[in-house]
């Protein structure tokens, strides 16, 4: 568990890899921390991710806080990468992370690509001018009769262009086609699309083919080819599908996800997020939200039990909307049982916080589409009230950094 920690971890952007973790210092780094307390019982704390963690004698299964169902819409609208690693095991099938599946199959075809194209007799029926394997006798009796004289002949071909190298390549393809996977990834998946030379287009029942003992050595990249063409992902949740270990960083995905929900509702309003430094120091303000020039606000991925607020929140927002000198700021956290937090006012800034309905019986889509118009209503009064002050005040904006799109991501499309 340990060594699958050291090698899954990863540095969150906009942190610099010698700065010490708040939480663990100069220990080493690591996302899974393993205690012994005595002879037959071990803790095990993962930090900040979901997913699935495969030894050869334990299968850890590491959920989100809140609803699957909510986790997935938001992990579905933002752009986090999976940290994967050659450890096996098994989890549900299904269609979050079909991103994950993606990277899993690049991988796979290019470890299989290294031992170079498999070619492989293919059957083969055409007209030719001379017998070849089976004669079609009835076929070529018509041809003659039509004055065609060629032989109806079904027979096998040696090459390249085969049911399992057709299969590879159109996955290949599409991953390399898709908008919204990182384009790193789709480099990769257009490099391994190219290997493959003059192998011609999938045919209808070119996914079923089976693997024989030629083939074991292209097992893993043939179903997850499968399951890329038939856009199907994994779930954090346990099952019979093959799966290899990966942790996704929860903090950076849910932040891009409600990031993106907003940016696409609120088309009327430029949200990005925000970076500024401070003066004095490398210390900068990262706040997850830029409203424009009219507020600032930040993502958290916890759950609300209690219509109060937590300090530390509090004044980091304060904090973010000081340093862009705007007299508005928000708080985007996920509700269980509650509804919305009390506006708070911190001198000249006023400070409110919106919860995500994250109840199992509140569809997603509605969740999000509350949280918009709750902030667009937000934003409305906000600019209204800082309309007048910001006109007799002008000041140039602080953040640094470039706007999202104000899209929401496409959303995928099986079969």
């Amino acid at each position: 568990m340990r060594s699958v920690g050291r090698r899954l971890v990863g540095v969150p952007r906009g942190h610099d890899r010698d700065e010490p973790d708040e939480d663990t210092g100069d220990r080493e780094r690591s996302v899974v921390h393993c205690v012994r307390h005595d002879e037959h019982r071990y803790e095990l704390t993962v930090r900040d991710a979901v997913g699935m963690i495969a030894c050869p004698d334990i299968e850890v299964v590491v959920a989100p806080k809140i609803p699957p169902a909510h986790f997935e819409y938001l992990l579905a609208r933002s752009r986090t990468v999976p940290r994967t690693d050659s450890q096996q095991g098994s989890t549900a099938p299904g269609t979050a992370v079909w991103d994950l599946v993606a990277s899993w199959f690049v991988s796979a075809v290019e470890q299989a690509l290294r031992k170079g194209i498999l070619s492989d007799y293919e059957e083969r029926s055409d007209f030719l001018p001379l017998p070849r394997g089976s004669l079609r006798p009835l076929e070529t009796a018509q041809a003659f009769y039509r004055g065609k004289v060629s032989f109806a002949c079904e027979y096998e071909e040696f090459g390249n262009d085969s049911a399992l190298n057709r299969v590879l390549r159109a996955a290949a393809v599409r991953v390399g086609r898709e908008p919204y996977f990182d384009a790193t990834l789709r480099a990769r998946a257009h490099r391994a699309a190219t290997r493959f030379g003059d192998v011609s287009e999938l045919r209808s029942d070119d996914v079923r083919v089976a693997i024989d003992r030629r083939l074991l050595g292209f097992r893993d990249a043939l179903a997850l080819a499968r399951h890329v063409l038939s856009a199907t992902g994994r779930t954090a949740e346990q099952g019979a599908a093959r799966a290899w270990t990966f942790l996704l960083r929860t903090p950076e995905a849910v932040e891009a996800g409600v990031r993106n929900v907003l940016a696409g509702g609120l088309t009327e309003t430029d949200v990005k997020k925000g970076r500024i430094p401070l003066t004095g120091g490398k210390l900068t303000l990262n706040p997850d939200l830029v409203f424009g020039d009219t507020a600032v606000g930040d993502v958290k991925y916890r759950v609300v039990r209690k219509p109060d607020w937590r300090r530390g929140d509090l004044y980091q927002v304060t904090a973010f909307a000081t340093g862009g000198r705007v007299p508005h700021a928000a708080l985007v956290a996920f509700g269980d049982g509650v509804a919305t937090l009390p506006d708070v006012h911190i001198g000249d800034i006023a400070v409110r916080g919106f919860l995500w309905n994250a109840s199992f019986d509140v569809e997603p889509e509605q969740a999000a589409r509350t949280l918009v118009e709750e902030v667009r209503h937000w934003l409305h009064e906000a600019d209204s009230e800082w309309s007048g002050r910001r006109d007799s005040n002008p000041r140039p904006s602080p953040w640094q950094g470039d706007a999202l799109p104000t899209e929401p991501r496409p959303q995928r499309r099986s079969g």
